[in-house]
């Protein structure tokens, strides 16, 4: 952060000079000293941000103008004896699959504290692994079965947000194999929670078959890019701050600091986050005492903020060299969640406002 705006003590001084010739030329005697009076100095200092990606959990991260989420897998493993239970007195024979009809989910989470979020685009990979011993959606020829993979949000009767048939008719699932499968998901509003419901119609075999209860169909859902163009975050307790900068006070006189009777740092802020943040404003530089003020920022779009000094507490920093600005702190927003967008963040604008004795 640097000044930018200076303090003319001189032209000051020679503003009370003038009035001191003048004086005479109205008939008034002149003072012996130059009258004292008080100069109010307002400095602005460069803006600094506190950015969104401080308000992210882990597993969120900006990416260009979006963000995008790390979903972990999800597991829909089930055996020969889950999936047929027909089976189950078959199990060690050899003889054609009896048909079934299955229907099974799992569900799985977006990042810890995403409370909803606007998908633009993304894909669920499906590995599919079979070691029944069989084709499932293959048993017989010109008879075929299918699996449908469907992605709902919330829960099983949620909305479809991504969904894939597997036609016996064109597609295998051969036995023994690793098959895998993109399902791409619909853009739109998606919450916390969503499920993989696995529909798996087998008709009867017509070729002899080792019937093993204990094998089993292995189905690892693997979210890909998830990108999301704004996202509502619980964000309360969440840790934010400003970076360290340097203020440029090393070369303001002496004798303009010795007269500092007091002041204030003006703090101007915009908040697009829409929830309250509690910051520990600390000013200082090697070998002097950290001076700290407590900045409260509202949940409003604009708000402004005055934190007081006292004159010694600003003669202490000012005039001297390596000087310090920072901020940290965190949300104050308990059950009110934070809706954000990728290029959004906090904008501080701050002043130093001086009062200064003239004169004497």
């Amino acid at each position: 952060m640097r000044f930018s705006a200076r303090l003319s003590f001189r032209a000051l001084l020679g503003r009370a000079s003038v009035l001191a010739i003048l004086a005479p030329l109205s008939g008034c005697d002149v003072p012996t000293e130059i009258p004292l009076f008080d100069v109010r100095w307002v400095i602005p200092i460069d803006s600094t941000s506190i950015p969104v990606s401080d308000l992210l959990p882990a597993n969120v991260a900006v990416s260009g103008g979006n963000f995008q989420l790390t979903v972990a897998p999800v597991g829909l493993t089930q055996t020969l004896g889950a999936l047929c239970p027909a089976c189950i007195p078959l199990d060690g024979f050899s003889v054609p699959t009896p048909p079934f009809n299955v229907s099974y989910q799992n569900g799985g989470t977006l990042p810890t504290d995403v409370v909803s979020a606007t998908l633009v685009s993304g894909s669920i990979s499906l590995a599919i692994q079979n070691n029944l011993g069989f084709d499932p959606i293959r048993p017989a020829v010109g008879n075929p079965g299918t699996m449908t993979i469907t992605i709902h949000d919330i829960d099983a009767a949620g909305p479809v947000i991504g969904q894939v048939v597997l036609d016996g008719a064109t597609t295998a699932i051969p036995n023994g194999a690793l098959t895998t499968v993109p399902v791409a998901l619909v853009p739109g509003t998606v919450s916390p929670t969503f499920v993989a419901v696995i529909d798996l119609d087998t008709p009867m075999g017509d070729t002899n078959v080792l019937i093993d209860i204990s094998a089993s169909l292995d189905i690892t859902a693997t979210p890909g890019a998830i990108l999301v163009s704004s996202a509502t975050l619980d964000v309360d307790g969440r840790a934010v701050g400003f970076p360290e900068t340097t203020l440029d006070v090393g070369t303001i006189d002496a004798d303009i600091v010795s007269r500092i009777l007091s002041g204030a740092l003006i703090v101007d802020v915009q908040n697009p986050f829409g929830v309250a943040i509690s910051v520990l404003v600390e000013i200082g530089a090697p070998g002097i005492v950290t001076l700290q003020r407590t900045l409260d920022i509202g949940s409003g779009p604009t708000s402004s903020v005055v934190l007081n000094y006292t004159g010694a507490e600003f003669q202490s920093f000012l005039g001297q060299p390596g000087v310090f600005f920072r901020g940290n702190g965190a949300v104050n927003s308990p059950g009110v969640p934070a809706t954000v967008t990728a290029t959004q963040e906090v904008v501080i604008e701050t002043s130093l406002d001086l009062t200064l004795e003239i004169g004497g």
